[in-house]
């Protein structure tokens, strides 16, 4: 037998009273047990401990407290032996996911096996990082859709999973292999990746070689979508077969698969009256509502819409102010340090400057308008070079309107998330706030992404039997069966989508299943603690579809969010009284805190920083606001360079003051020569910038001057693409000084680091370094390829690109 589970809060003596704990265990003779308490104190705590220090049989006397006969025994034995092997669950479904796309994967399949398999009862889908390791033991068969994000990294809600999962592999690899007391788990797992980045679906293989480690089977092969030519391709038929398979081995019956439209909702018509004496409405699963079925789909939520006229609900301000209450509820020993870094408990950081980097506001230039917004961190909080701001954006308020409109809802009706299974406390849509009242205004304010239209064939599906018109079901059908990755060129927003099919009206749970998180938008910061270590600064690019257009639903969500409140606030210090250039914007009067005060989190960085010794030599290459990170790695180096001068070494690590005196090393003349011709000769930083034109777009051009002064940076090359008429590229630069850069690589074992646009500049720029190691060293293009594949395996060139194809 094993412990089931101990739920304990504890103080900052949590160390030592786990100790306790582990020591009382030990000392259990049977450890048979079953504890479900929740220990809150010390004394609860040291009752727990005493009682499982009482075993229920001492094996030293040789006799049994109460004997019994050998039949009981041997029947009780054969009865823990069945429970042992007794699955709870035929299969588990679980996802890790960035961006989405694998959960609604996971609930495709899910949908699927239903339809195929009724009886079937599934754990899930749920996220990997809420199963663990000993819940799979509980699942016949457990089915993984895994998304790889950044340079071959485990999604967030997957990343404790796979952590927990790798210990349990090494501590068994430690071990000697034992029979197992339950049979192994069965898994399929389906890998989401791109194959523009060298770790092409990296967590689907980390994964599946954990699993394969601790000797669990693979029932169904593992399957690699790339996002770089269409998922589609890959997924569609890997859904179908592991849906066969796993009905197969539930049922053994070998029937062709079924179409899962079988069981999709059933068309609800609009409400077209309301009873005028009803003050609260509400619509459950499986509720008949004007003599109509709502919906037999198997959705994993169940909301209640209530419209109260004397509701204490009203919206809040800023997503900050929805969720506070659920994080300023959760306990955390962590420091505040790296409690910056917790995106479940957000920050407010203070907008406190903002200047232009373009020439919009001397010249208006309006082609490419760039702002750095400086962010002041609360007391405590810090960060490092190259780490990423997460800045959590609204919708915009009039977006929210209209798509309510087309909708038919009012803003002010109140909800409430709930599971099916009202024991559950997992909350399946991990977004919106977890049994609480909420109105809809802050479910599709803060909530939810309103306008990009999920990649799900199975929601088109679904807003098909929503439609009142054959035609638009008909419609809807066959735009499912199309290439989805071209959707939104058709349809920009969800919203275009429900206008181009006027008789569809989704059922609020349709949608709040489907929609995605409205996710945080991500800005690498372009300081140092160093040098400022209780700021932030960011370089937003504004994205305006039109700048005489006040609104339009291509413009960039975050970044005109930010502008607005810049220009609102009139932080913008850098405004010539001169310049007649406005961008027409609507004012925000939702989603901060305070006036300027922002819900935000940092993401650590890997791999994206400079390495920890100063004399390591850098290429930088950041066409555009790519090379805004690279201003941070500067600031680093010159506080860096400015220690190594001092006799005392001091600085800041993570905003923490470190001092400490040089040590005395005895060396010989000789040695002593090598170091000093190390630190000077082979220690440069190059940096290779592009941009359209010297006066308009030059950014950060005062602060690349000043490096150089201060024998920083000790090359700068620029490459202006609308100077002159044919185009000059970064990777042009790089060809024109091939020998200076072989050499600083081959000879000098320089750091290479890539920032910005990834549709065409970053394969360019591989193939680049490609071409000119092959052709200042011995080697064919097929060694120099490997070679650049060993400097990102050893980290030696690092990647940080972005783009719609990219995650």
């Amino acid at each position: 037998h094993t412990l089931k589970f101990v739920v304990v809060q504890t103080d900052n003596d949590a160390r030592q009273e786990s100790t306790k704990l582990f020591d009382a265990l030990r000392e259990n003779k049977q450890a048979n047990a079953i504890c479900s308490r929740v220990v809150s104190a010390n004394d609860e705590l040291e009752e727990l401990v005493a009682s499982l220090k009482s075993p229920v049989n001492d094996d030293d006397d040789g006799v049994d407290d109460e004997p019994q006969d050998t039949d009981t025994k041997q029947q009780e034995e054969e009865e823990d032996d069945d429970r042992e092997h007794t699955h709870m669950y035929d299969a588990c479904i679980a996802f890790g996911t960035q961006t989405g796309n694998a959960q609604h994967i996971s609930d495709e399949i899910v949908s699927m096996l239903l339809s195929k398999h009724n009886a079937c009862s599934i754990h899930g889908p749920l996220a990997l990082n809420k199963l663990s390791v000993s819940m799979m033991s509980q699942c016949r068969f457990l089915v993984i859709v895994v998304s790889t994000t950044g340079d071959g990294e485990v999604p967030h809600n997957a990343d404790i999973f796979y952590r927990r999962l790798k210990m349990k592999c090494m501590s068994s690899d430690a071990q000697a292999p034992q029979q197992p007391q339950q049979p192994p788990v069965e898994y399929a797992i389906l890998g989401l990746g791109d194959s523009n980045y060298s770790q092409f679906n990296a967590a689907a293989k980390k994964i599946d070689k954990c699993l394969s480690c601790l000797c669990a089977h693979k029932f169904y092969h593992t399957g690699y979508a790339d996002d770089g030519i269409g998922l589609e391709d890959v997924v569609e038929p890997w859904k179908r077969g592991v849906v066969d398979e796993l009905h197969c081995k539930l049922t053994g019956d070998d029937d062709t698969f079924a179409s899962s439209l079988s069981l999709l909702p059933s068309p609800l018509p609009p409400s077209t009256s309301t009873s005028a004496t009803s003050t609260r409405k509400k619509y459950e699963l499986g509720d008949v509502v004007n003599g109509k079925q709502t919906s037999n789909i198997n959705f994993s939520t169940k909301i209640r819409v209530s419209k109260c006229v004397n509701s204490n609900v009203r919206s809040s301000c800023s997503r900050y102010s929805l969720f506070s209450a659920n994080a300023n509820m959760t306990t955390t020993t962590t420091t505040t340090s790296f409690r910056a870094y917790d995106r479940q408990n957000q920050f407010l950081a203070e907008l406190v400057a903002a200047r232009y980097e373009t020439a919009f506001a001397t010249h208006g230039y309006t082609d490419s308008i760039v702002v750095t917004c400086t962010f002041r961190l609360p007391h405590g909080y810090t960060y490092n070079v190259g780490d990423v701001l997460c800045v959590y954006a609204p919708n915009p308020d009039w977006m929210v309107q209209r798509l309510l409109r087309r909708l038919k809802l009012c803003g002010d009706d109140v909800i409430k998330v709930s599971t099916i299974h009202e024991r559950s406390t997992t909350n399946p849509v991990p977004h919106i706030p977890f049994r609480r009242e909420i109105t809809l205004y802050d479910v599709f304010r803060f909530c939810v992404d309103i306008r990009s239209i999920p990649k799900s064939k199975l929601f088109l599906q679904t807003l098909s039997t929503f439609c009142r018109l054959d035609c638009d079901q008909m419609n809807l059908l066959n735009l499912a069966q199309c290439d989805l990755s071209q959707l939104h060129v058709k349809f920009p927003t969800l919203f275009d989508l429900l206008h181009a099919f006027a008789s569809c009206q989704p059922s609020l749970q349709c949608l709040v299943h489907f929609l995605s998180e409205l996710k945080p938008r991500q800005y690498s910061i372009c300081s140092s603690p160093s040098y400022k270590p209780d700021e932030i600064d960011i370089c937003v690019r504004i994205l305006k579809h039109d700048v005489n257009v006040a609104q339009h639903a291509l413009d960039g969500l975050c970044s005109c969010f930010l502008y607005s409140l810049c220009t609102q606030r009139k932080l913008l210090s850098n405004l010539s009284q001169q310049s007649e250039a406005v961008v027409q914007f609507t004012p925000y009067e939702y989603g901060f805190v305070d006036a300027t005060k922002i819900g935000a989190h940092l993401k650590l960085s890997t791999h994206f920083k400079p390495p920890i010794n100063p004399r390591s030599s850098l290429i930088m290459i950041g066409p555009g606001t790519g090379v805004a990170v690279f201003r941070g790695f500067l600031q680093h180096r010159y506080q860096q360079n400015k220690i190594i001068k001092d006799s005392m070494c001091d600085g800041l690590w993570r905003g923490i003051d470190m001092q400490c005196k040089d040590e005395v090393v005895m060396m010989s003349d000789d040695h002593a020569a090598n170091q000093t011709t190390t630190a000077t000769d082979k220690s440069q930083c190059v940096l290779f910038f592009g941009c359209r034109h010297p006066n308009k777009d030059y950014l950060f051009e005062r602060e690349w001057q000043q490096f150089q002064q201060q024998h920083v940076l000790h090359e700068l090359f620029v490459a202006f693409s609308r100077a002159q008429k044919h185009k000059v590229y970064v990777q042009h630069l790089l060809k024109e000084n091939s020998a200076k850069i072989s050499q600083m690589i081959l000879q000098d074992d320089a750091y290479v680091f890539v920032c910005g646009d990834a549709a065409a500049m970053a394969k360019s720029v591989e193939s680049t370094f490609i071409e000119l190691i092959a052709l200042h060293s011995k080697m064919s293009i097929l060694e120099s390829t490997k070679f650049i594949q060993h400097m990102k395996q050893t980290n030696k060139y690092n990647i940080d690109v972005w783009s719609s194809s990219y995650k």
